[in-house]
């Protein structure tokens, strides 16, 4: 394929001198991406062209053009996506999606972009117009329609409802979509169905739906899986999960259910997942709502704390109820904690990250187990980048600066650059790496001296992992001229 046969004539950029004893960064660059596209037995490609498409450079369309005409489905998938990722109208091309292989190649391109918002209508449309569709790729993508607000033909879905070939979760989604056109019959003779299945496979098949319905946000879903969850043999994780997806997509009822399940279940793991479920809901919540969930006990008190807090309209208050939660050092608390803070103000907002970068570095042991969420705290750069920057000069440990930096190259923005310009020269070997990884993806140009050890870390000189270490190749590439000239010397 022509990218690949591009990149394997990348022009040496080797001095006289060094020729015959020194490895070329190009050459070593295009050879990284030419083993990431090439089909091996493990499947380790597929993480290291994810990584290349986290980069989502335009540059790279002849990359994926040819991943997309690959032998290998995965990497077919992975080309598909990326030119999706890459265009303007952030779209899938159908055809494309057409010349995969099988069905279930075909539903792992269609269900990865539904999931990146890469699918237009026009896209959708003309998929449901393929006769070797699956029954639940055309529920997924009519799903996508109705969501979108969008008009679709209900026959197809109405048919898939009725044959007895189907499994019960597709039979049960088709009969949540018909709601949409008002087709109760169908969704009753499903919950008959459902009724006279066994504990075991009623649990299964409701937790599967009530899943489906909010992946595929299936807002009119909500009421009828209610119905369901009623039943009392039902176990609370079943219950659960079906409360979760109510709460999310249509906050008021879900409500009722929410609160007698709370009242029920006065376990501390039912209880600290009922929290954590109102409260990514907790705007504009009724005064005392959270009341329900008290017992007394830290993490439980404080999930209650912040969605009150998170109710009313202030957002000060809501960051302080919020980084409070993250000084639980509760792993599940400050990834919703986080999660939540991203709704807030900037200012506000930072308050939270601050509070996990300060717990990370107190003498708490406990604390480290929250070392994972640095990668998301370092969004504080945006606001306060000296604290960022004195974050990574006073880390104990190498991984805390890693992580940090990590997640400034995730960001890539130009305060990022320029924190990791200023501390560069007193990192680990891979902070070093990751700090010029960042910089290098934020900039359209580098020093002299910075390409010269980008080129060394994508020969593997910065103890980069695989997946960073080919973003290093890549922004080599570009950096150094070297793929456009590549590009050139390859058309006939």
């Amino acid at each position: 394929m022509r990218i690949l046969a591009l990149l394997a004539v990348v022009v040496s950029v080797s001095t006289a001198v060094g020729q015959s004893d020194r490895v070329d960064p190009a050459e070593e660059a295009a050879a990284a991406i030419r083993r990431a596209t090439a089909a091996g037995p493990t499947g380790d490609q597929h993480a290291l062209l994810v990584s290349l498409r986290a980069l989502q450079d335009p540059k790279m369309r002849p990359l994926f053009e040819s991943l997309a005409q690959s032998g290998d489905w995965s990497m077919r998938v992975d080309g598909i996506l990326g030119l999706a990722e890459t265009s303007e109208n952030k779209d899938i091309e159908p055809f494309l999606v057409s010349r995969l292989g099988s069905a279930e190649d075909r539903s792992a391109a269609i269900r990865g972009a539904i999931s990146l918002g890469l699918v237009k209508p026009a896209s959708i449309q003309q998929m449901l117009g393929w006769s070797d569709l699956t029954d639940i790729d055309r529920i997924v993508l009519v799903a996508e329609l109705d969501f979108l607000g969008e008009e679709w033909d209900y026959t197809p879905i109405k048919a898939i409802s009725t044959r007895a070939d189907v499994t019960d979760e597709v039979r049960g989604m088709a009969s949540l979509e018909l709601l949409a056109h008002d087709h109760r019959a169908a969704w009753d003779a499903f919950a008959a169905g459902f009724s006279k299945l066994s504990a075991t496979r009623r649990n299964t098949v409701l937790q599967e739906l009530a899943k489906a319905a909010l992946t595929y946000k299936m807002k009119r879903a909500v009421s009828p899986l209610l119905e369901l969850a009623s039943d009392t043999t039902l176990t609370p994780v079943t219950v659960a999960v079906v409360n979760g997806t109510a709460l999310a997509l249509d906050r008021d009822r879900g409500l009722g259910p929410w609160r007698r399940f709370v009242e029920r279940e006065r376990g501390q793991t039912h209880l600290v997942r009922a929290a954590l479920q109102l409260l990514g809901h907790a705007e504009g919540l009724p005064p005392g709502t959270a009341d329900v969930l008290r017992n007394g006990e830290p993490l439980v008190e404080a999930i209650a704390d912040a969605i009150t807090a998170c109710s009313g309209s202030d957002p000060a208050a809501s960051a302080k109820a919020l980084a409070d939660l993250v000084r639980t050092h509760n792993r599940q608390a400050t990834e919703w904690a986080l999660r939540i803070a991203q709704q807030l103000p900037a200012t506000n907002r930072a308050a939270v990250e601050r509070a996990v970068i300060e717990e990370v570095q107190s003498d708490s042991a406990p604390a480290t187990m929250l070392r994972a969420y640095l990668v998301e705290a370092a969004q504080l750069a945006d606001e306060d980048p000296s604290f960022v920057e004195q974050a990574i000069r006073n880390s104990r440990e190498p991984v805390e600066q890693e992580l940090l930096l990590l997640g400034l190259n995730n960001r890539s923005s130009e305060k990022g650059a320029a924190l990791c310009e200023s501390v560069k020269g007193s990192l680990s070997r891979r902070g070093e790496a990751l700090a010029l990884l960042s910089i290098a993806r934020s900039r359209t140009e580098l020093t002299p001296t910075q390409l010269a050890e980008l080129g060394r870390v994508a020969s593997g000189g910065g103890d980069l992992d695989p997946s960073l270490r080919i973003q290093a190749a890549w922004l080599f590439l570009r950096h150094s001229g070297r793929l456009a000239q590549a590009m050139a010397a390859s058309r006939p």
